[in-house]
């Protein structure tokens, strides 16, 4: 059973604002309509239930999607709709497995505010349960002294192999099976807070390769200093292929903030 004053571990948390995407990765889309961009909103991230072998996770996320240009308003603006989905995912943690179900809004609510649950559960045990994580690792180290605070960067990474190409499973389910793993790491808290904000910056972006199994996400914590001030900063980066390093990312998007900063 899960201690329940450690169980709500975030409520709502706002997507990563992209300042620039940078040249040097090709989308391979797998539709017309993953050309547009969207934005990953995670709005709750629930440790419903864990013991030595797995942690089971509650992730409700939503995406902002632009729709088609042949849908957009007369004025050419670019309408959005929103597809909010809740889901539950059950993590191996010494493979880093995973697997998961999407619920109902009733049945999120119903165990995410449970705190007499065990990983035993049937109630834990998702009908629809799909594998989606064959793999997984996460991964980091500090980046330096920040300038702006009495803080020490993060760069860190979480990889992944998928049950399918990550276009075909979608963006919305890869964020939240990676925001699973993460979790369930050894990780800190603010070593976890950095990774998570580097995936909802990511999977709302079409400027990423899409045709893989294997995926790294990662990404650092900077200072941008001009004219003697610091703007605190960080980088998105992601490549096809499992356990990449540091040089091998290419940057996808640069937010304002360290998302690991309490």
């Amino acid at each position: 059973m899960v201690d329940n004053n450690r169980r709500r571990i975030l409520k709502a948390s706002g997507t990563a604002l992209g300042l620039s995407t940078l040249p040097g990765i090709t989308a391979a889309t797998k539709t017309e309509e993953s050309e547009d961009r969207g934005e990953i909103e995670l709005h709750d991230r629930t440790l419903i239930a864990e013991n030595d072998e797995k942690a089971v996770w509650g992730i409700d996320l939503s995406k902002n999607e632009n729709i088609r240009w042949q849908e957009r308003s007369a004025q050419n603006k670019r309408p959005e709709k929103s597809t909010r989905k809740r889901f539950v995912v059950t993590v191996e943690k010494d493979s880093g497995a995973a697997s998961m179900g999407q619920v109902s809004t009733q049945k999120y609510e119903s165990l995410t505010a449970n705190n007499k649950l065990s990983v035993e559960s049937n109630e834990v045990t998702i009908a629809a349960d799909d594998d989606i994580v064959v793999r997984s690792d996460v991964y980091a180290h500090d980046n330096g002294s920040c300038a702006a605070y009495d803080y020490t960067h993060v760069w860190a990474a979480v990889t992944a192999e998928f049950t399918d190409e990550v276009g075909d499973l979608g963006w919305q389910s890869v964020s939240a099976a990676l925001i699973a793993v993460i979790g369930s790491s050894s990780l800190s808290g603010g070593v976890s807070a950095v990774l998570i904000g580097i995936v909802t910056a990511i999977g709302g972006l079409a400027a990423i390769v899409t045709d893989t199994y294997e995926l790294t996400v990662g990404g650092a914590e900077w200072d941008k200093t001009v004219w003697g001030w610091n703007q605190t900063m960080y980088s998105s980066r992601a490549a096809p292929g499992y356990h990449k390093g540091e040089g091998e990312l290419t940057t996808i998007v640069v937010s304002p903030g360290h998302p690991g900063r309490a």
